[in-house]
């Protein structure tokens, strides 16, 4: 199991990813959770700092963390009594994105029989080389560095000064996979038509209320700025068929204006990007399963 927390925070001993009652109730599965650096120790692109020419693998260090998890499975787990040969992996939000891309890194192939996506995928939480090296740039202004040497006399409270400002500053994907061609390749969406992950067996799926989560712990004023930024974003790389589109969609949800926005944001973040998983998996012939998971909360 792989735990969430935006690829920012997060540790599979916080109660919330406890799998000790999931093992309990399936006794014939054995559950292992798997660690893994997040936030800028994990996902920031050093490459490109001066000093850091030989670190071509840091902007998916987290992702590389999680393949040396598997590298223990599959040495270790026939000794708990699991088969190493039918490893499934599974996670949710940040987890369910890097299960994503787990399927793509060249080093984690015959590591992974099965994969669980829950409310998130690698198509839409991940960022482009360019979108690595703007958020590694704002780092270095942020903290004064000017190489290697600088960031690695930086405090652990400095750390996390740095972290804090750049999420209080919205930038949300500075945390996200890079398609950086070294472990993840350049383009995702063109991998998962060309049936990269074959013979790997996918269920994915998302929640209706998904985006309700964020809009009560964030507040409505700050999740209003970032929905819409992104349904800016999408209108200016719209074409005019899907502008009409999108009016359409806006006309169906009922509600006002931050409703329908955030509806929008549920459907393109979430299910929008399952579904091209889902189905283009299945195209290629691959055994693909998908979820709707409509039971409303009982809290108020």
């Amino acid at each position: 199991y792989i735990h969430g927390g935006a690829y920012i925070q997060g540790g599979s001993c916080e109660p919330t990813y406890d799998l000790t009652n999931f093992a309990m109730a399936n006794p014939e599965v054995i559950v292992a959770s798997i660690d893994y650096r997040v936030n800028i120790l994990g996902f920031m692109n050093l490459s490109v700092v001066p000093g850091g020419e030989e670190y071509k693998y840091s902007p998916n260090l987290g992702l590389l963390d999680i393949v040396e998890g598997l590298r223990w499975v599959k040495k270790n787990i026939a000794a708990f009594g699991g088969d190493p040969n039918r490893v499934t992996v599974f996670g949710e939000s940040a987890g369910s994105g890097i299960v994503s891309a787990l399927t793509f890194i060249p080093q984690a192939k015959g590591l992974i029989t099965r994969a669980i996506m829950e409310s998130g995928t690698a198509t839409r939480f991940i960022r482009s080389k360019e979108k690595s090296i703007a958020a590694t740039n704002k780092i270095m202004q942020i903290c004064g560095a000017k190489n290697m040497n600088d960031l690695q006399s930086l405090s652990d409270e400095d750390l996390r000064t740095i972290m804090t400002i750049m999420y209080l500053n919205n930038i949300m994907d500075y945390t996200y996979p890079e398609c950086d061609g070294v472990t993840l390749p350049l383009d995702i969406s063109a991998s998962i038509e060309s049936d990269a992950r074959n013979g790997i067996d996918i269920l994915i799926g998302t929640n209706k209320d998904e985006m309700k989560y964020f809009s009560y712990y964030s507040g409505k004023e700050a999740m209003f700025e970032q929905y819409n930024a992104l349904i800016e974003t999408v209108k200016a790389q719209a074409t005019q068929e899907e502008l009409n589109k999108l009016e359409q969609f806006f006309s169906n949800v009922e509600g006002d204006t931050f409703e329908k926005y955030e509806e929008f944001a549920n459907y393109f973040s979430f299910h929008t990007h399952s579904l091209f998983e889902a189905k283009t998996h299945a195209a290629h012939g691959q055994n693909t399963y998908m979820y709707y998971f409509t039971e409303e909360s009982t809290n108020e």
